[in-house]
C-alpha cells in the first residue's frame, strides 16, 4: 500500500508515512514492462500452498471352488468364485489464508472436503463347462457375472453383470462372445467439489410473454403461479417491473438485475451406464504350429454421461424437456416457492446427467512363436484397430445427432503396431513399427458430408430425409461439408514410424541395451507439432539411447 510522502514530492510505502519504519519497502510502478524493482517483489508477492490429503480403506473376502464333489456337467465340474469388499474413500484440499481469502491474483480457492465415500461390494462368477471332445463339438463353455454396489450417496445401489460364451467345434477354431453392463459412478469432485458463485442474465422460460406447450405444462408441474400473490406483489415492489395482485406472473427480478448461479460440483449426479457387445473368433491352425489370429468386434454404448452444461442452457432445459420436470436439469434449478422467483442460487452450473457416446470396431491380433533346434527364439506379432463408429452425443437440444469423434485428430480410422524379436540367447534383437491413418484437419464436419439436422431446406445430399426425401430444418440427414474450402488439404496423412533395438545380456545381473527410435526422422505433418491433444505423431524426430539395467 502506498502513498505520498509529507511533503507531497513522492510515492513511499504506506508503513513508512509517519515514521520510517520499514526502509528496505520500495514502491511498485506497476506501469510499463520490467518497471518493478525486483527488491520490491517480496513486499507484493508470497508463496501459495495447497494441502492435498486423500485416504482409502479396503476390507474384502473372497471364495472360489467348484463342485466337483457334488457333480460335473459333460464338460467337467461347475467353478465358482465369491466375494465382497468394503471400501471408504476420504479427501481434501485446504488451502493458506491469502488463497482462501481472494487476496491473490486468482479467484478466492475454495476448500474442498468431501463427504466420506463408503461402498459395498459383492460378486459372484460361475463357470459352467457344457461339454468338452463331443460329437457336436471340441468344448462349449459360458460364464456369468454380477455384481452388486451400494454407494452412501445420489447413486445408491446399482448393478452389472455379464454373459459370456466359447464355443471351439475343432480345436483349430473357437468363437466367443461377450456382453456386459457396466456403471461410472460420479467420483467425490464431480458431486462436491467446491461451488464458486457467478451471475448472469439468465432468462426465465415461465416468465412473460406467457409460455406455450411444453414450457407451460412444465412451469405449472414446478408449482409456479400464474398470477401475482402477495408475496410476489412484496418481491416486486420498488423494482422496474411492479405487479399488482392478481395480475400475470412475472419473474420481475430475473428481468431487472443478474441472477446468482453456482458452478462446481452437483450432488444429485448419478451413474453413467454402460453397455458392451463383443464378437470374435481365434483361429490356430494345426498346421502351422505358434501361430495365431483374432479378430473381435466390438460394440460399446454410454449412457446418463456426465457434461458440463451453463445456467441458462440448464433452466432452458429444464422447463422445454418432453417428459416432464422430474428431469436432471430441473433437479438443479431452485426456486421460492412462495413467489416462484428464482431462489439464490438459482441453478447449479456444471455436470448433468445427459449425454451419451457410441463405439464400434474390430480388433486384429496376429502372432507366430518358434523356438528353434538350436534354442533361438523368434516371436512376431501384430495389433491392428479399425474404428467403424465414434460418436458423442452432448448437444441437450438435439440428443439424437452425433457429433462424429471418428476420423479427427487422435482418432483415426486405423492404427496398427508391428513387431519382430528374435532372441539369440545373450543377444536380442528387436525391429518395431506403429501406424497412423490419416485423419481431418479439423472438425471432421468442416470438410466432409455428416450427418446431421438440415438447417435450411434443399441442404440435403442422396439420402432420404424424415419427411421423404425433402431436408427441412429438424431432419437428420446427410449435410454438405460446413466448409470444404476451410483448409487447402482434407486431412493429416498417414504416418509410419519404425524403431530398433538390441538387448546384450553381458551376465546374469547386468545388461546392456541400445537401439533408435523413429529411424527415419519422421517429423509431425505440416500444421502439428506432436504435442496437441490427442496428437499421436511423434514430436522428437530420430532419437537414439543406451543404457544398463542390473539387479542385485
Amino acid at each position: 500500500n502506498f502513498v505520498n510522502n509529507a511533503a507531497g514530492q513522492r510515492v513511499i510505502c504506506r508503513v513508512n508515512a509517519v515514521t520510517n519504519a520499514r526502509p528496505d519497502c520500495l514502491p511498485v510502478n506497476v506501469f510499463g514492462f520490467g518497471q518493478i524493482d525486483p527488491r520490491a517483489f517480496p513486499f507484493i508477492q508470497r508463496d501459495g500452498r495447497g494441502d492435498e490429503k486423500s485416504g482409502q480403506f479396503i476390507a474384502s473376502s473372497s471364495l472360489s471352488g467348484d463342485f466337483s464333489q457334488l457333480f460335473e456337467l459333460p464338460g467337467g465340474p461347475i467353478a465358482f468364485a465369491l466375494g465382497t469388499e468394503y471400501r471408504k474413500e476420504t479427501a481434501s484440499v485446504i488451502y493458506d489464508e491469502i488463497s482462501a481469502a481472494d487476496r491473490t491474483f486468482f479467484n478466492a480457492f475454495q476448500p474442498f472436503v468431501a463427504p466420506k465415500l463408503t461402498v459395498k461390494d459383492a460378486y459372484g462368477e460361475l463357470k459352467l463347462p457344457i461339454f468338452k471332445d463331443s460329437a457336436i463339438g471340441k468344448d462349449l463353455t459360458i460364464g456369468l457375472a454380477g455384481r452388486v454396489s451400494d454407494y452412501n450417496n445420489s447413486t445408491g445401489t446399482v448393478y452389472a453383470y455379464s454373459i459370456t460364451g466359447s464355443y471351439s467345434p475343432i480345436s483349430d477354431i473357437r468363437f466367443r462372445g461377450a456382453y456386459a453392463t457396466s456403471v461410472r459412478a460420479p467420483t467425490q469432485g464431480d458431486l462436491f467439489s467446491p461451488q464458486a458463485e457467478n451471475f448472469a442474465f439468465i432468462a426465465d422460460p415461465c416468465d412473460l410473454p406467457t409460455p406455450g406447450g411444453t414450457a407451460a405444462t412444465n412451469c405449472a408441474a414446478a408449482g409456479i403461479p400464474t398470477t401475482a400473490n402477495a408475496a410476489l406483489v412484496a418481491a416486486c415492489a420498488g423494482t422496474s417491473f411492479p405487479v399488482a395482485l392478481g395480475s400475470p406472473w412475472i419473474n420481475c427480478a430475473a428481468r431487472t438485475s443478474s441472477t446468482g448461479f453456482v458452478s462446481g460440483g452437483n450432488p444429485t449426479l448419478v451413474q453413467e451406464k454402460g453397455k458392451s457387445l463383443t464378437l470374435g473368433v481365434v483361429l490356430e491352425p494345426r498346421f502351422l504350429p505358434g501361430f495365431n489370429i483374432t479378430v473381435d468386434y466390438y460394440n460399446i454404448k454410454i449412457n446418463n454421461v456426465i457434461a458440463a452444461l451453463g445456467a441458462q442452457q440448464i433452466v432452458s432445459l429444464c422447463y422445454g424437456s418432453a417428459t416432464g420436470i422430474n428431469n436432471p436439469f430441473c433437479a438443479t434449478v431452485s426456486r421460492d416457492p412462495a413467489t416462484g422467483l428464482f431462489a439464490e442460487p438459482a441453478v447449479v452450473s456444471g455436470g448433468v446427467n445427459f449425454a451419451s457416446q457410441r463405439t464400434k470396431g474390430i480388433d486384429f491380433d496376429l502372432s507366430y512363436r518358434k523356438t528353434f533346434d538350436n534354442g533361438d527364439k523368434l516371436v512376431v506379432r501384430s495389433i491392428a484397430t479399425r474404428a467403424l463408429a465414434l460418436n458423442n452425443f452432448f448437444d441437450p437440444l438435439f440428443p439424437n445427432v452425433p457429433n462424429r469423434q471418428l476420423s479427427e485428430l487422435g482418432d483415426p480410422k486405423w492404427a496398427a503396431s508391428f513387431s519382430v524379436n528374435y532372441d539369440f540367447g545373450v543377444l536380442d534383437l528387436n525391429y518395431s513399427a506403429r501406424y497412423i491413418g490419416k485423419t481431418a484437419i479439423g472438425a471432421y464436419e468442416t470438410l466432409n458430408q455428416y450427418r446431421g439436422l438440415c438447417p435450411i431446406a434443399g441442404n440435403f445430399i442422396g439420402q432420404t430425409g424424415i419427411n421423404g426425401g425433402t431436408c427441412t430444418p429438424g431432419d437428420v440427414t446427410t449435410l454438405a461439408p460446413q466448409n470444404a474450402d476451410a483448409f487447402p488439404v482434407s486431412n493429416y496423412p498417414a504416418a509410419l514410424y519404425h524403431n530398433l533395438r538390441m538387448t546384450a545380456e553381458i551376465n546374469s545381473k547386468f545388461e546392456f541395451y541400445a537401439g533408435v527410435d523413429n529411424v527415419l526422422d519422421k517429423l509431425p505433418p505440416l500444421g502439428l507439432l506432436g504435442t496437441a491433444g490427442g496428437d499421436d505423431y511423434d514430436s522428437f524426430g530420430r532419437y537414439f539411447y543406451v543404457g544398463v539395467s542390473a539387479s542385485f
